[in-house]
Formats: structure tokens, C-alpha cells, sequence
């Protein structure tokens, strides 16, 4: 009853009318049923111990290599001959006979005369089961075992904490409720976190590493042969390896250590390049978005109902449908009212940028910008490059903000220097506005005051399709205070013009180029002197301390990133100033914990200023992974 009116689209058509008013006879193949690991057995009529969209069964499920499909054609098959040799309404002996053949016992299964309708490959590959959710019920429970819970507590809650991703204050060994945007956070920093933690061996490091890369790359929203192949070059990498993980007796169930990877979810990563090449990017089929409708749909929505459960989802329905109503009526009034100035701004509308995420909203912006605080919707996130208080890079693909109000209004340099603990602040800027100044004679007096600010937002365009513009990450700069007895100051990347430190790109292949350069942010300021020309003072400054590049060599191979250490100044330029249009990208650095330092007490407030040595994490988000991953492997 649900999907017979789809079924005959699917076969025959239906005339619809597409956005320019033109008749079309529309089909309606089903593309993707989105669903976990359960349902996806109960749509493809399979027992629990097989898979969905192979032939594999439970003894196969940790084989390297992929199983052969399961077709429609050949579950279809095993239903007929089950049919054949069992009443179908003797349940208990259909039952019994399905189960022999790996089947469910459903005789008839909805999907069976939908044409071009094939579980193989609507069935697609899930993230957030299949890659989040086995992340945090197998792969950390290793670490936990190989680490001990208290250390990987201790790891977690001592890391650095950026603004707008989770900080695990208490650990992650009893976590009281968590999200599928938990796990991410926790996969960001578990593969540094391994790094002298417990026993955890080469071996066992390299396979997990492998499986965050693949879970890292089927996120991909944007996919090539070589990315694919990529990812299917990460889960060999895992299955090449895990035997150190039965080796280190870490693979647990109830009852103690297990001696095999039988895991359902294990099993349908081994389909995920397929259905890749098969469907496009699998996170657009993803469960966060069904998993968020249900909270804001359904949940949500028992507020606004009598809560009487016998008709609570008639209530539910009446409510979203008067809502839609509401929705479509103030969408004609807004038109309406604004008809001739709408049309002409439809015709003449180009947007390049996507910053929303409603596509009412967005049509609204087009054809009625002055509306827009009028209509009901997501709000879109701000775009600091059509702000024109914002700052751009030279090549234009970052967007810098500050606040139009300082946190420090008006500082003297002494002030300045006690407040941040910048004892070489006046010579740095003295230095900066020499070579500013390009040969002419033009000197800052340090009688003159300073603005500061404790943060700076900073914006690209997505590295995977440029028309995208991410939402924007916060630099903390706060200076010594009681809170922060060190400061608390985050790290970033820098383009600089040219070799001007000489010494990182001689020491290692991670950059790209030359010009991009390792440093944590100290203090953000803007020089006010009348006596200076406007293009120095024009944009806000950067104190920085810079890090040097070590070689991967230097580390833990099996770790796979690079580690940092701050410069000796006896060595090389450890500070600098530099205008704060040449921060490229935020970076997350990971403490090499068996480099802390004596006398600095670890944890997440002086994280930044209490190790010799730090972790280049590329696993920091996905925007970082695909800029900077690919080329830390050399």
C-alpha cells in the first residue's frame, strides 16, 4: 500500500512539471533506502548471521577480500525454491527451512516487482553505523584495553580544547550518553593519543590509523577513481594488520578475549567502493539526517501534542502539516507583496557562495534579500567574504574577522608586553615595520597605543567544491591570567611570501610549498599611530611563536604524522609578527605525552606550553585530512 503508486511511476510514469514549466513524464526507481545494519537485513530478507548485500555469512565476515554480491535475482531465487519445498503459511516449518538458507522467511518481499529495484544497490553504505558507531563499539574499546582506561581518561581530558568540538573533560572509558558527533571527536585524536600508550605495538597502531583513514575518506563528499582507491587501499591496510590486534588479545566480547573479526559492520565496508561507484558519495545517504529528523519531527513535536500516545502521531502529522501551510503562505505573501522587484532580482540573481542550507531561504536571499529576517527558517551561517569589515588573503581563498570591539581597546606597549608576556613585542614590530615599510624611512615609536583582541574567526572555501564556504573556526589568543596561567593560544598555518624562515622546508616534504610555515598565535593586535601609513595599520598584526617541522622519521612511523617543536631561539627566528591575512588554515596539535615537561602539570590549559614535542594532526576535521593528510604521508 505504501510504495504501490511508486511502483507504478517506476514502471509506467508519471507526468510532472519541472521548474521551468515543461510536462515530463517522471520515474521513480528507488535510489536509496537509507537504514542500519538490522533493518537492512529485515529489507533484504536475510537471517542476522548474513549479509544484506553479499553472499557472505558470518564465518566470511572478516575475510580481506569481498564476498560476491547478493543479487535480487538471487535472493529471489532461494525464496522461490524455499516456496517450492515448504508451505509458505506452515510458519513454523517455513521458518525452520528459511533459516537453512540464511533467509528471514518473508515470502514477499516489497521490493520484489519494483522495477530497476535491486537491494545491492539501494542498500547503500551507511556512515554512521557501519563507520562511527563500529569506531566507538570496536576500535576504541581496543584502545581502551591496549592503553588502560585511566591513561586514555588521562589523554583525552588534558588535550587542548578548540572552540566548536567536544572537550572529554572526564575521559571516554565511562561515557553517560554519546552522539555520533562524539565518536567523530573522539576519532580525531585517538591515532596521536596511541603513541606510548600501554602496550599499544607498531602493528596495532598502523591498523587503526588505516581505519580512520577509511572511515576519513568514504566521508568524502566528493569522490575519484584514486580516492576510491584510496579508501579500499586503507581497509587492505587494516586487514594486513589486524592480526596484531588478536595478537595483543584486545578483541573482547562478553566472556573474554575473541580470535576472530567476525563483525557484521566489518563485512560492509568491504561494499562501500562499490556502492560508491555505483550511487556517488555515500555520505549523502548518511543517517544523520533521518536521526535529526526524529529528534526535530518527532520528539520535539510530543511538546506541542496532548500527549495522549494513541493519537500522537496524528498530532504530529496535523502539526507538520500546519506548518507547511504556514510555511507556503508567508513564501506567497512575502512574492506577493514584492512582485516586481522579485522577478527582477530572480532574473539578475547570481550566487556563487553557498552558505544556506533551506532552499526556500536561499530563494528568498535571491529574489527579496530585504525579507529575508521575515521568513521562518535554518539560519545560514555567516560568510565573512561578503562582509566588508572582514580581511581576505592575498589569493582571496580565506576570510579573516575580527570583532568591531576589541577586548583591549587602547594598551601601551609596556602594557602590551606585561599583559601577554611579550618581552620582545617592540623590537618584533619595529622589525615588521621597517620591512613594511619598503625602504622608506618610516619608524614605530613605541610611545604609541595598541588595540588587542583574544580571537579571530577565520573562513575558506570548501577543498572540495569551491562554490562551498565552511563555517567558520575560531583562534584563541587570550594572554596569562589565572584561568590560563600559561595563556591559551592556538595553532595555525601560515602562507608566508617566499623561504623567510629558511629552515622548514629543508627539514620536510608536509608542505606544499616553501611558504607555509607552523605557528601558534600569542596575541592579536592593530598598531594605532597617525604617524604610520594606512596599509600598515589597516590590518590587525600577529604575534607568533614558530614551530619546526621534524621529518616523519623522527617519530613514530606507524603514527603517520608529523611532529612539531618550537624553535631554539639560539638556533633559528622562534618569533615573529605577521599580518593576520597570512593565517591559512587552523591547525590541531596533539602532545607527544613522554615529552612533557617536568615542571609545567599536565592538562588541558597548559597543554600548548607543556611538551617538547607535538603531533601535526591531519586527522583534526575533514577539510584539514583532505588539505594537508595526503601529503604528510611522504
Amino acid at each position: 500500500m505504501v510504495t504501490a503508486s511508486l511502483k507504478d511511476a517506476a514502471k509506467n510514469g508519471i507526468a510532472l512539471i519541472d521548474p521551468s514549466g515543461y510536462i515530463r513524464n517522471g520515474y521513480t526507481p528507488l535510489v536509496s533506502y537509507i537504514a542500519d545494519l538490522p533493518e537492512q537485513q529485515l529489507i533484504a530478507c536475510v537471517t542476522r548471521n548474513a549479509s544484506p548485500v553479499t553472499i557472505a555469512e558470518m564465518p566470511q565476515f572478516g575475510n580481506p577480500t569481498p564476498a560476491a554480491p547478493q543479487t535480487r535475482e538471487h535472493t529471489l531465487y532461494l525464496i522461490e525454491k524455499l516456496c517450492q519445498s515448504c508451505d509458505a503459511w506452515d510458519l513454523a516449518a517455513f521458518l525452520k527451512a528459511a533459516k537453512a538458507l540464511k533467509l528471514l522467511g518473508v515470502h514477499l518481499p516489497f521490493w520484489r516487482d519494483w522495477m530497476f529495484c535491486d537491494p545491492l544497490l539501494f542498500l547503500t553504505g551507511e556512515v554512521l553505523h557501519t563507520g562511527h558507531k563500529f569506531f566507538f563499539d570496536h576500535v576504541l574499546n581496543w584502545c581502551k584495553v591496549v592503553a588502560g582506561p585511566n591513561t586514555l581518561d588521562s589523554c583525552f581530558s588534558s588535550l587542548h580544547q578548540r572552540i566548536l568540538f567536544r572537550h572529554f573533560s572526564s575521559g571516554v572509558s565511562r561515557p553517560l550518553q554519546m552522539t555520533g558527533r562524539d565518536h567523530c571527536d573522539m576519532e580525531r585524536t585517538i591515532v596521536p593519543i596511541l603513541d606510548g600508550a600501554g602496550t599499544a605495538s607498531d602493528e596495532f597502531i598502523h591498523a587503526v590509523r588505516a581505519l580512520i583513514e577509511f572511515i576519513y575518506r568514504a566521508q568524502d563528499p566528493v569522490h575519484t577513481d584514486s580516492s576510491i582507491t584510496a579508501m579500499e587501499q586503507a581497509l587492505a591496510e587494516f586487514h594486513a594488520r589486524k592480526q596484531s590486534i588478536l595478537d595483543l588479545r584486545v578483541q573482547r566480547g562478553g566472556k573474554g578475549p575473541i580470535g576472530h573479526f567476525k563483525i557484521p559492520k566489518l563485512e560492509l565496508m568491504m561494499s562501500f567502493a562499490q556502492q560508491t561507484k555505483a550511487n556517488g558519495p555515500l555520505i549523502q545517504y548518511t543517517a544523520d539526517v533521518p536521526e535529526r529528523l526524529l529528534i526535530t519531527h518527532c520528539k520535539t513535536m510530543f511538546q506541542h501534542t496532548s500527549r495522549n500516545t494513541r493519537t500522537y502521531v496524528d498530532q504530529v502529522v496535523e502539526i507538520l502539516n500546519r506548518e507547511e501551510t504556514i510555511q507556503l503562505f508567508n513564501l506567497y505573501a512575502v512574492l506577493r507583496q514584492a512582485e516586481s522587484s522579485a522577478l527582477e532580482n530572480l532574473v539578475h540573481a547570481k550566487h556563487n557562495e553557498v552558505t544556506v542550507i533551506d532552499p526556500t531561504l536561499q530563494f528568498i536571499q535571491h529574489v527579496v534579500p530585504e525579507k529575508e529576517s521575515t521568513f521562518r527558517g535554518p539560519h545560514p551561517f555567516c560568510n565573512h567574504f561578503d562582509n566588508p569589515k572582514s580581511f581576505t588573503s592575498t589569493p582571496g581563498n580565506v576570510a579573516l574577522h575580527v570583532t568591531v570591539r576589541p577586548d583591549h581597546k587602547a594598551l601601551s606597549m609596556v602594557a602590551m608586553q606585561a599583559l601577554y608576556c611579550l618581552p620582545d613585542l617592540s623590537t618584533l614590530i619595529s622589525c615588521y615595520v621597517g620591512d613594511a615599510s619598503r625602504g622608506n624611512s618610516i619608524r614605530w615609536d613605541s610611545q604609541g597605543s595598541l588595540i588587542a583582541w583574544n580571537k579571530f574567526q577565520i573562513q575558506t572555501h570548501s577543498s572540495f567544491r569551491s562554490c562551498f564556504v565552511n563555517k567558520s573556526q575560531v583562534v584563541q589568543a587570550h594572554p596569562p591570567s589565572n584561568e590560563y596561567p600559561l595563556g591559551y593560544c592556538d595553532a595555525v598555518l601560515l602562507r608566508r611570501p617566499g623561504n623567510v624562515y629558511g629552515m622548514f622546508w629543508a627539514t620536510s616534504t608536509l608542505l606544499t610549498h616553501n611558504s607555509l610555515v607552523v605557528a601558534q598565535v600569542h596575541a592579536i593586535f592593530k598598531l594605532k599611530a597617525t604617524s604610520l601609513p594606512e596599509d600598515i595599520t589597516a590590518t590587525p598584526l600577529c604575534y607568533v611563536r614558530l614551530f619546526h617541522v621534524l621529518p616523519l622519521s623522527a617519530g613514530r612511523p606507524s603514527v603517520g604524522l608529523h611532529q612539531v617543536e618550537h624553535v631554539d631561539p639560539l638556533t633559528g627566528i622562534a618569533t615573529d609578527i605577521v599580518p593576520l591575512t597570512d593565517v591559512f588554515h587552523v591547525l590541531d596539535l596533539v602532545p607527544v605525552f613522554h615529552t612533557a615537561f617536568p615542571n609545567v602539570e599536565p592538562n588541558s590549559k597548559t597543554c600548548m606550553e607543556g611538551y617538547a614535542c607535538y603531533y601535526l594532526n591531519t586527522f583534526a576535521d575533514k577539510e584539514t585530512f583532505h588539505v594537508l593528510h595526503l601529503q604528510s604521508q611522504y
